[in-house]
């Protein structure tokens, strides 16, 4: 998607609608927010893309929404207790937490900050992860491909049949890390500390 497309995206949303369509958030009350459905996937998702979140989206199950090219305020944050076949592409997470439970979740081109939590099953395919930080997580089946990893701290956290295909590293670490059926390739690794990992 283009720049000037992602910035209309971002600007369909007026104030009150941000406001409005956070608090249906927070609160639970997706099935009230009124927003267009769109195909991804062959899944039908209610089309929030470019949305900001501004307030701290905590207890609450999500499923089937789609918040592409989201940003985050202050106050943002997205800690359910299940985040299930969301669509987050090219979302910018920096200024905010993102975790707990996620299930086939797509945070391809995505930028993060903060991790933290279990992902089952979600493709992070050219997804931001530069100074990313993260301890006790879990991905289980997760896509990195192209994901650029450079100085993220991500530790005693574990791995479990995940893909690394080209993904970029340098000046981060994996401490602590268990690997299994699969891990990064150890010449893309660089400088990255992976003191102490476990491979299986």
């Amino acid at each position: 998607m283009s720049h000037k497309e992602v910035m209309q995206l971002r600007s369909r949303w007026s104030g009150a609608q941000i406001e409005s369509i956070n608090r249906l958030l927070a609160t639970g009350n997706v099935e009230t927010i009124i927003a267009p459905t769109l195909p991804v996937g062959g899944i039908a998702m209610r089309d929030l893309r470019g949305i900001k979140i501004v307030e701290p989206i905590d207890g609450v199950v999500l499923r089937r929404i789609d918040f592409s090219y989201c940003t985050t305020g202050a106050a943002g944050s997205i800690i359910s207790p299940c985040l299930e076949e969301c669509a987050f592409v090219g979302a910018d997470l920096r200024e905010t937490n993102i975790g707990n439970r996620v299930v086939r979740c797509d945070f391809s081109d995505a930028g993060f900050h903060v991790l933290y939590g279990i992902y089952e099953n979600c493709r992070f395919h050219g997804a931001d992860l530069v100074g990313a930080k993260g301890s006790k997580l879990v991905f289980t089946g997760c896509d990195f491909t192209e994901a650029n990893w450079r100085k993220a701290t991500i530790l005693r956290s574990r791995f479990d049949h995940c893909i690394w295909d080209r993904c970029r590293f340098r000046s981060g670490s994996f401490g602590f890390c268990h690997f299994i059926g699969g891990r990064p390739d150890p010449a893309a690794l660089g400088n990255t500390m992976v003191g102490e990992a476990v491979y299986e």
